[in-house]
């Protein structure tokens, strides 16, 4: 699967990750996942809250989505969704995807897919353990 993966598309990402499919993102995500100012100034509302990111380089939102601040882009792409996922592949150019897509064994994309498989029985184990932790927190340790 490629995919380009901005906005909504974050989801499916983690759809398809969790189903195991191996997939192909962009390199230059900064490109394809910087559409936040896009979105955000028309929804978001900070009520009297800064409009910064403590601790980090750049505010997160884009005052003009007419123009690309490549700095901006470039830092928080690297906190993409499809950055923070392992067994990903990336290509940098659609002549390198059609390369890698078609020197790919389909023994690779079966090791991939059982990787993409355990992170996310990994993933799975962890979310259980937090949300455990974090009912029993409130209610109390189960009788």
């Amino acid at each position: 699967m490629v995919l380009l993966a901005y906005g909504l598309q974050s989801l499916m990402l983690h759809d398809a990750y969790s189903c195991a499919i191996p997939m192909w993102v962009p390199e230059d995500r900064w490109r394809w996942a910087s559409r936040w100012g896009d979105v955000y100034p028309k929804h978001v509302h900070f009520d009297e809250i800064p409009e910064t990111a403590e601790g980090h380089l750049h505010p997160p939102l884009f005052p003009d989505f007419h123009i690309l601040d490549v700095d901006r882009a470039l830092y928080w792409s690297q906190f993409h969704e499809s950055r923070r996922l392992p067994h990903l592949r990336s290509f940098s150019s659609v002549p390198d995807l059609l390369q890698q897509l078609e020197d790919t064994t389909d023994e690779e994309l079966a090791e991939t897919s059982a990787l993409m498989e355990n992170f996310t029985a990994w993933r799975i184990r962890e979310e259980k353990r937090f949300w455990a932790s974090a009912l029993a927190s409130v209610i109390g340790p189960q009788v």
